[in-house]
């Protein structure tokens, strides 16, 4: 069975593509006060980024420490900016599954391009369930079970090594249906 639309963009390991800023009146966000979105004028501005329907503020995005609550609220949450935070400026994220096998991995380096691919990941119409999570001193693992509207699922396990707190690098295989 081929995946088309959303199911097809995770199968070829969730491309990364820089979200595009869309308007929306000043009245659907905030019941216009604009605290959201100090930038905006003439009653417009940016459609929100979180799933609250807030605007995220363009400053970068601060780290965190991380643990498997944490990861488990920011997933679950559809929170990209809160996922972001977790990682080092240097971090590198490994992607497996049947497009990118073992042997030639999808590598994602840097926060800023994290950042984009859980931007990217967090955009979709989905739900995101972190079935188990398991922490063992600088180790962190975790399970995702994801769905799309169509009843399609994704199924990942994540390891995580972690320095100083924060995600270094990151291994995750994933399957969906097909």
């Amino acid at each position: 069975m081929a995946l088309s639309g959303e199911a097809a963009q995770d199968a070829q390991a969730l491309s990364i593509l820089p979200m595009q800023a869309r308007r929306m009146p000043l009245e659907r966000c905030c019941e216009g006060t604009m605290k959201c979105c100090p930038t905006a004028s003439a009653g417009q501005h940016q459609q929100p980024d979180r799933k609250d329907g807030h605007m995220e503020d363009e400053m970068a995005t601060k780290t965190q420490a991380v643990n498997g609550a944490a990861i488990k609220e920011a997933i679950e949450g559809r929170d990209g900016r809160m996922l972001s935070s977790f990682y080092a400026d240097d971090a590198l994220v490994r992607v497996i599954d049947r497009n990118n096998p073992p042997s030639k991995p999808r590598e994602i380096r840097g926060r800023a391009a994290i950042s984009t691919f859980w931007d990217d990941i967090c955009s979709r119409a989905m739900t995101h369930k972190v079935d188990t999570t398991i922490a063992d001193g600088n180790s962190l693992a975790f399970t995702q079970a994801c769905a799309y509207p169509d009843g399609t699922k994704v199924f990942a396990a994540a390891m995580l090594e972690l320095k100083d707190g924060q995600i270094a690098r990151q291994t995750v295989v994933q399957a969906w249906d097909e």
